[in-house]
């Protein structure tokens, strides 16, 4: 009789599960490593996101200046400089502390001005074959409004 044991075909079953466990994992290594990329760069987004729109709600004025590429957000005690690079977006504060806080491709645009302040504006990043956009709309107060403009009342 030639035919297997039940020792020999558990023993094959073994060998076959274990090399199909290694292959697997290897597998899913390989591909968190090509995902990771992009996963990294939607993080470096959110956090770009949330800074920005942090210093651009809170701040009673905007302005760009564009032949220095530079959107500044100020309030009566903090200014916060957004320095527009070709490859990062880097925070200037009062104190003259400097912080990357976006390093990658993107496009910048003013959508709306309106008498030296920024009303909306729009970041635009290429991501995974699509553009992702954050645009972000300003409605000023009058007190921030008044403070910009020198107002002189006569009687």
């Amino acid at each position: 009789m030639n035919a297997f044991t039940l020792v020999e075909i558990s023993i094959t079953m073994l060998l076959s599960l274990i090399i199909i466990g290694t292959l697997y994992m290897a597998f899913r290594i390989v591909t968190r490593q090509v995902e990771q990329p992009e996963d990294k760069r939607m993080e470096d987004i959110a956090v770009f996101k949330m800074t920005l729109e942090h210093a651009f709600f809170s701040s009673a004025q905007i302005a760009y200046v564009s032949s220095e590429k530079t959107l500044t957000c100020s309030d009566s005690s903090l200014v916060r400089q957004f320095l527009m690079k070709p490859e990062a977006v880097i925070m200037k504060t009062s104190e003259n502390l400097l912080d990357t806080i976006f390093r990658g491709i993107y496009e910048f645009q003013v959508l709306k001005e309106k008498d030296d302040l920024i009303e909306e504006i729009e970041y635009l990043f290429p991501v995974q074959g699509d553009t992702l956009s954050i645009c972000l709309k300003k409605e000023y107060s009058l007190s921030s409004l008044m403070n910009h403009k020198q107002v002189n009342f006569e009687y």
